[in-house]
């Protein structure tokens, strides 16, 4: 009885991982109200195409997009609303993998295995939005990203950790 507990619990879990997973997956690379397009815009890719696109949309630079973002709220040139958005969106959408994770995966329970996990998840999705040239490819978005789960992470732990 208490394997078919446990299996149920975790397919209903998974059933959950699997549709936030989805869902992340369509919102970061085909959203068209985030200016996403998808794979339309590779009929025409070329070297050039990728170079100019990054130059255009990418970022190397640690901090760079945030403060800009910060600076931005604070001279008017972007609003609290697309700030919030940028920032606080790019946290609280990846911790959910802070939960996930480590109650779908037993090896997620330690917290450097989880960390490498999300940057490997992050790192592939910026990938792909470089590739698939939607969005922008950004370190300040693996940044916080990864402070995003890292904090579901956390909360996770302490939530369970008292019942």
């Amino acid at each position: 009885m208490k394997n078919k507990k446990f299996s149920t619990a975790f397919f209903i879990l998974f059933s959950l991982f699997t549709v936030y997973v989805t869902l992340l997956a369509y919102w970061v690379l085909f959203d068209g109200s985030f200016g996403r397009t998808g794979i339309s815009n590779l009929q025409n890719a070329n070297f050039e195409l990728y170079r100019r696109y990054f130059s255009a949309h990418g970022n190397l630079v640690p901090f760079a997009t945030v403060w800009e973002f910060v600076k931005g709220v604070f001279t008017g040139d972007v609003s609290f609303k697309a700030f919030a958005v940028n920032i606080f969106g790019n946290i609280a959408v990846f911790a959910p993998f802070g939960f996930f994770l480590p109650k779908l995966f037993k090896r997620q329970r330690r917290l450097l295995t989880f960390v490498c996990t999300v940057a490997i998840i992050v790192v592939c999705i910026e990938a792909l939005q470089f590739l698939l040239l939607t969005g922008s490819p950004d370190i300040d978005d693996l940044i916080l990203n990864l402070f995003g789960g890292w904090t579901g992470y956390v909360i996770t732990r302490a939530v369970f950790k008292k019942m």
